[in-house]
């Protein structure tokens, strides 16, 4: 899939210098290769969190780190493995401190239903969720909240658990505050 040079040779990857990168059409016709019942809103829910620096291409440093972090699986995939507070905080590329938090206001909503994520996982609905998300995100607006909310939920269940919940944030755009305060370095 690299592209082929001008003297028709097999393409290379220039890593670190000059990575190749796949795009996204290619990457889903990859993925779809690999499991034909990959919907495009199932693929879009990974590209986002697999393109760590949002250029639009999975460059070979992200495909790499996709590959070994075993990220291959897709959101309402079966048998759904729910991925550790630290490999969230990993993932999203935040600290665990702040994942911490983040999910101490999620079990806040959930009020008397029991959360013991990853082993036993309540959700909250859309709804509720969507009120949480523009709470702790700055600037969120409902379209775009519903954007992402179908990237997500994929098996409409019109309800996530929270490690779904945490693909819905966008966490730079978190208030300086809690940023300040859960995603510093100590």
């Amino acid at each position: 899939f690299l592209p082929v040079k001008e003297d028709g040779s097999p393409g290379t990857c220039g890593y670190p210098e000059n990575p190749s990168v796949i795009d996204r059409k290619t990457m889903f016709s990859l993925l779809k290769q690999l499991q034909p019942t990959l919907t495009e809103a199932e693929f879009e829910a990974r590209f986002k969190r697999l393109d760590h620096d949002a250029s639009g291409v999975i460059e070979f440093d992200e495909f790499v780190r996709w590959v070994y972090d075993d990220e291959v699986e897709v959101v309402g995939s079966a048998e759904k493995v729910k991925r550790t507070f630290e490999e969230l905080a990993d993932d999203m590329d935040v600290d665990l401190k702040l994942i911490m938090y983040v999910y101490d206001c999620f079990k806040f909503e959930l009020g008397s239903q029991v959360d013991e994520y990853p082993k036993t996982c309540a959700a909250i609905p859309k709804e509720q969720a969507c009120a949480l998300a523009g709470i702790l995100v700055k600037n969120l607006t409902r379209k775009k909240f519903d954007r992402y909310w179908e990237m997500i939920d994929v098996d409409q269940k019109a309800a996530v658990t929270f490690d779904d919940f945490c693909e819905l944030l966008d966490f730079e755009d978190m208030p300086e505050e809690i940023l300040a305060k859960y995603n510093s370095e100590d």
